[in-house]
């Protein structure tokens, strides 16, 4: 029922709701807010056969909650009496005064509390709603916070997500701050009542370990169909150390990460772009960068019935200095979700032959390196001042038992330019033991 009688529900809340109940701070009861709420339909027109007299108070009441969580509904003992609605921040002082004042005015069918025996019975049970007791106080922070999360996006733009989309922005999207406020207040990390987000002035640690507790209740509520960085990121990490199902299934179980299914499905679409990624360079690569290429073999000896038909490729990786940002560039485009498993093509490599053995040509080479000992002497002196002052030092240091660095450390101080972090990025697979020439030629 929550997109019929739109116009008429507007203009209701605006009028009754908000200034009414809210601002004016009257008191009604949901019978007669009922019956104001069917007068509106009427007036605007917005009738649907007779469904308009028949709307009922339990539909009011929860659009009212969803629209409205800062309203009161308070049951009475008596099963006779409707439901009071009121707005939470009413006072016991603004109670009484509503009271006296609606005694000296005439009832016309829309005030609050506006017959003698229904007054009675207002001020008879002032005390009881005014000190509202805990459960209702949890109850409608429970449902400012239900909204809220409802209203999460999701911190991926297109499936799949890749690692450009596992950051602290993507955890930061995902987590409202009201959300991580809450947690801190909860946890006691926070007595500060803050309308913006504490991250910041908490602990890195337990910032972490509240993201990943948020992460968890943000998942849950869409019932595992909003995907989070920690739910997708920790199902490829189990799956990856331990390639166990029933783990994942268990932790899922908790709600601390995807089904083995999602996780499937997300290493399938990811394998899918890299396989129809032909270009040796990633996409964490610079391009005309100075780059190290390190190759190895990895060997999966699976147990087979005939000893034959095991895994052996050859896996790569190309070292970079952070000298520039790489070019973004975006993923293919949209690729189905629900593909578990990918058909590679057979990629034959041809036959190398490396031909004539080549020795290295020493005396072509000697016409450009000079072999005089005494000019390598003069480059390397400043070294070995550096190793014998190495020396000294390590010798009294032990003497005075005092700490003294290694001989990389020692050379580390010396020399504050340090080059930058280096960014490592992998390879495609080639499907072919590394011992194998055609490896070498591709």
């Amino acid at each position: 029922m929550d997109s019929v009688f739109n116009t008429a529900y507007k203009l209701f809340c605006k009028e009754v709701i908000d200034d009414r109940i809210c601002k004016n701070r009257e008191i009604f009861f949901l019978t007669k807010l009922v019956n104001i709420f069917r007068s509106y339909i009427d007036k605007c027109g917005d009738r649907e056969g007779e469904e308009g007299s028949r709307y009922k108070a339990g539909n009011l009441k929860k659009r009212l909650q969803k629209s409205h969580p800062q309203l009161v509904f308070h049951a009475p003992g008596r099963r006779n009496r409707s439901t009071l609605v009121f707005a939470e921040n009413l006072s016991a002082g603004s109670l009484a005064e509503h009271l006296i004042m609606s005694e000296e005015e005439s009832s016309d069918g829309e005030k609050g509390c506006s017959d003698t025996e229904e007054e009675r019975y207002c001020a008879s049970t002032s005390t009881r709603y005014v000190e509202e007791s805990n459960h209702v106080k949890l109850y409608r922070a429970a449902f400012i916070l239900k909204n809220i999360i409802k209203d999460v996006p999701v911190f991926h733009t297109r499936w799949p997500p890749t690692a450009d989309d596992f950051n602290k922005e993507a955890i930061i999207q995902t987590v409202p701050y009201e959300l991580f406020n809450f947690f801190c207040w909860v946890l006691g990390l926070s007595d500060e009542p803050s309308s913006e987000s504490l991250r910041g002035s908490i602990a890195e640690s337990y910032e972490c370990k509240i993201d990943s507790i948020a992460q968890d209740v943000v998942y849950l509520s869409s019932k595992g169909q909003k995907q989070t960085p920690k739910s997708l990121s920790l199902g490829i990490l189990i799956r990856q150390l331990t390639g166990s199902a029933e783990v994942i299934n268990v932790l899922n179980s908790f709600g601390h990460c995807a089904s083995y299914d999602t996780v499937i499905r997300h290493e399938t679409t990811l394998a899918t772009i890299q396989s129809n990624n032909q270009s040796f360079v990633t996409r964490d690569m610079v391009k005309n960068q100075p780059t190290v290429l390190v190759f190895d073999n990895q060997d999966y000896n699976e147990e087979t019935k005939s000893g034959k038909g095991q895994t052996h490729i050859a896996a790569g990786i190309a070292v970079q200095r952070q000298q520039s940002q790489p070019d973004k560039r975006e993923p293919e485009g949209n690729i189905s979700k629900r593909k578990r498993s990918l058909t590679l093509k057979e990629e034959r490599l041809p036959a190398h032959h490396i031909g004539k053995k080549k020795s290295l040509d020493v005396y072509h080479l000697s016409e450009y390196i000079s072999t005089d000992i005494a000019e390598h002497s003069r480059q390397q002196e400043f070294s070995r001042k550096l190793d014998l002052a190495y020396a000294l030092c390590k010798l009294q240091s032990e003497d005075n038992g005092d700490n003294m660095p290694s001989w990389t450390g020692f050379n580390t101080l010396l020399h504050p330019d340090v080059p930058a972090m280096s960014t490592i990025s992998y390879l495609p697979i080639i499907d072919n033991p590394i011992t194998e020439r055609i490896v070498d030629n591709k």
